[in-house]
């Protein structure tokens, strides 16, 4: 499985075009919009989502198995992404539906640069709000560079003063924190 190291803050939605200019300023390069509809299915251990994507470049889709603790705070993430066949989504969708159940649905715009090894996702979710999420790619769980990096990327991004957010988009959606 890959590891990350991931934090998310809740913002307002003004905070997202400074915070993106911050980012541009440290060199975070090309800015990529993207429309995702995230659909969470019933997992017994961890999360699983079918991940739809729609971008200036096409629709792509992938299924994303992960497992992280809800914590206010800097967390590890191991996940698993594996790409599918977007004439293969709808029938996987039903097949995991019919076996697993649908947890929830999450919509959402982002916008995702990347500094050094670190996705800056600038999320808008519809019925949640405007987030910011930042994901430091690393092999491993105990990788102290990708702790300093996220340190500091959040240091440039001024979000220090915001709310972190320990779950996942789908359990704001549920109402639920931490699941």
């Amino acid at each position: 499985m890959a590891t990350n190291l991931e934090l998310k803050v809740r913002c307002g939605r003004e905070d997202l075009t400074a915070i993106r200019s911050r980012a541009e300023g440290m060199g975070a390069g090309r800015f990529e919009e993207l429309h995702q509809t995230d659909t969470y299915f019933r997992a017994r251990t961890g999360r699983l989502k079918l991940r739809e994507i729609e971008s200036a470049t096409g629709v792509s889709c992938e299924l994303i198995g992960y497992h992280r603790p809800d914590e206010e705070a800097a967390r590890w993430s191991s996940y698993i992404r594996s790409d599918i066949a977007v004439s293969a989504a709808a029938d996987l969708k039903t097949a995991l539906d019919s076996t697993l159940g649908v947890w929830q649905v999450v919509e959402k715009r982002r916008t995702v640069g990347i500094w050094k090894r670190t996705r800056i996702h600038l999320d808008w979710v519809e019925g949640l709000g405007t987030f910011v999420e930042l994901e430091t790619v690393t092999a491993s769980d105990d990788d102290q560079t990708a702790e300093s990096e996220l340190r500091d990327v959040v240091e440039r991004l001024g979000l220090n003063s915001f709310e972190i957010v320990a779950g996942s988009y789908s359990d704001l959606m549920a109402g639920v924190m931490p699941r």
